[in-house]
């Protein structure tokens, strides 16, 4: 079901794209509490899903050296908006200053150009970065495999993102949580009580609020795993399966929206 979308930013960085392709990516966060806080909470912008993100959150879970994770979750700080500011001036000594007309520049929108180069310098800001925010905190780095028209085989090409040495800082994007309208799915790794938890955004799915108790119409828990007894990639999608949309359901659920959006 294609949902009716409006420009969203979820961080201090606003794409000049995304009234485009908000349609296009499934929205999701990764977050990751330890100690009683939230140390992590990363927007991504694509592949939230179980077959996507999920995936890819088991695999770092199967093979990650907890302690050693925790050790480095010491180093990320919630970014400022003077943080991002003098980052996207950075980015901005790197690529073009005709990009964009001043006047959209001045309203914090990134051209095409600019992304790209903020995702090379600064990956932890990025929104196509998501999940892959784990592997950037652990090792410092990640690798991301992609097909380019310059590489003549046809085979994707590995690239590699690596943050600035020192302070890692991330945008706090808990609050999107709230918003299961936007918001698909939430993969939450709780170090307290050694659990990944999945929420779902699906509108037919009202699970407990859990750990979003504090918003009015948040994702939903849809299962829990044990991080000590991970299951096969099979299984762990098999569990995080949502319950399917009639299109009775689906109807019912966009005029409530539009009633929302005219009251």
């Amino acid at each position: 079901m294609k949902k009716s979308r409006k420009k969203i930013s979820q961080s201090s960085v606003v794409y000049l794209d995304d009234a485009n392709l908000l349609e296009m990516g499934t929205r999701h966060l990764t977050i990751v509490k330890h100690e009683e806080e939230i140390k992590v909470a990363q927007y991504g912008q694509w592949d939230g899903y179980p077959d996507g993100a999920g995936i890819n959150i088991l695999g770092f879970l199967s093979k990650v050296d907890l302690d050693h994770f925790k050790e480095r979750l010491s180093l990320c700080e919630w970014a400022t908006a003077d943080t991002r500011q003098k980052q996207i001036e950075v980015v901005r000594k790197y690529t073009s200053v005709e990009s964009l007309p001043d006047d959209i520049r001045q309203d914090g929108f990134l051209s095409m150009d600019e992304s790209k180069m903020l995702e090379e310098l600064y990956p932890e800001s990025h929104r196509d970065t998501g999940s892959l925010i784990l592997e950037l905190i652990t090792d410092g780095h990640f690798i991301k495999r992609a097909f380019s028209a310059l590489n003549p085989s046809g085979e994707p090409t590995e690239v590699k993102f690596e943050v600035q040495p020192g302070k890692i800082f991330l945008d706090n994007s808990i609050a999107f949580a709230g918003d299961r309208v936007f918001c698909e799915w939430a993969w939450v790794i709780d170090l307290d009580t050694n659990e990944l938890q999945v929420y779902t955004g699906q509108f037919n799915y009202d699970g407990s609020k859990s750990i979003f108790e504090d918003y009015d119409n948040p994702v939903r828990l849809l299962t829990t795993f044990d991080i000590d007894t991970l299951p096969d990639e099979a299984g762990f999608l098999s569990q995080c399966e949502a319950p399917e949309v009639t299109e009775e359901e689906a109807l019912d659920f966009i005029e409530e929206i539009h009633k929302q959006k005219t009251n």
